[in-house]
């Protein structure tokens, strides 16, 4: 008896379903894998919020790391960053700052690791700093202008700066402006800051955020116009594909993933400025 096979319009055919399921099934296949990636990052940050508490606990509430202090001069780094409060050594060399802190400092250095990674020494990498979505390295300078950050890089922020999470210290330019305050000073201006940052102040202050929001909110100002006016007026993508959308860690120890305008500080539940506007 002889087998009758598929003709090319029953084949198309079914391509046809084929492709249309695919269609059909990757966006939603695409948002539960940025959703898991989104539990990821408020993991992380959960933990490293909840690690200054301790910090703070153990060294002193002024004692939160806004850098590493006299450690500073014993490697001598061109570049001295907000990554460093934890995270890990890097093994790439970042081609515009080549003797950055993150390339200088090994892991056993940094304040917060000896809580989240005892023990851990040299270049290992630390997955509690990564996020699973990290694409962009951008870090401003603070006081330089602000630019848009790239959101797709060759390099994810971890790395090059060995961390996707830095610590907030664009608060330092409410004191500054054009003249920020020299980081021997960020210190004693956030001891001042963070005898502030107490009860509720505490649950709004964002102190951790992912780097993309990093480079939008470096140059954030009150609506009002106090302290001039952000020059970077527009808003951006986040890591996680979402407009403006960010995961942050606030000074409390919770962390969220939320909507922000990063041009101003004066939202209803969160602020990077030492005041609540």
């Amino acid at each position: 008896m002889k087998r009758r096979g598929f003709t090319l319009i029953e084949l198309l055919v079914v391509i046809a379903i084929i492709a249309t399921l695919i269609s059909i099934l990757l966006p939603a296949l695409t948002a539960a894998k940025e959703n898991a990636s989104i539990a990821k990052c408020l993991a992380n940050l959960n933990t490293i919020a909840a690690t200054a508490g301790m910090y703070m606990d153990d060294e002193g509430r002024a004692a939160l790391p806004w850098h590493l202090g006299g450690r500073l001069g014993e490697f001598n780094p061109d570049y001295v960053s907000e990554f460093v409060y934890g995270g890990f050594q890097t093994s790439i060399d970042n081609p515009e700052h080549p003797n950055g802190d993150w390339y200088l400092y090994p892991n056993e250095l940094r304040p917060f690791n000896k809580y989240i990674a005892p023990g851990m020494t040299g270049r290992t990498m630390l997955k509690s700093y990564v996020c699973p979505s990290d694409k962009s390295n951008t870090t401003p300078f603070v006081g330089s202008p602000g630019e848009p950050p790239v959101t797709e890089d060759r390099w994810g922020s971890f790395e090059i700066n060995g961390n996707s999470y830095p610590i907030n210290w664009y608060w330092d330019e409410m004191y500054g402006g054009d003249d920020y305050t020299p980081l021997q000073d960020m210190d004693a201006i956030g001891s001042l800051m963070l005898s502030k940052k107490v009860g509720g102040a505490a649950s709004r202050f964002i102190i951790f955020m992912e780097n993309t929001m990093n480079s939008y909110t470096m140059d954030a100002r009150p609506r009002s116009g106090d302290f001039g006016k952000s020059p970077l007026e527009h808003l951006g993508m986040g890591w996680h594909r979402k407009f403006s959308k960010y995961s942050m860690g606030f000074l409390d120890g919770h962390a969220e993933y939320r909507f922000i305008d990063t041009r101003y500080t004066d939202h209803t539940s969160a602020t990077t400025w030492p005041e609540f506007y």
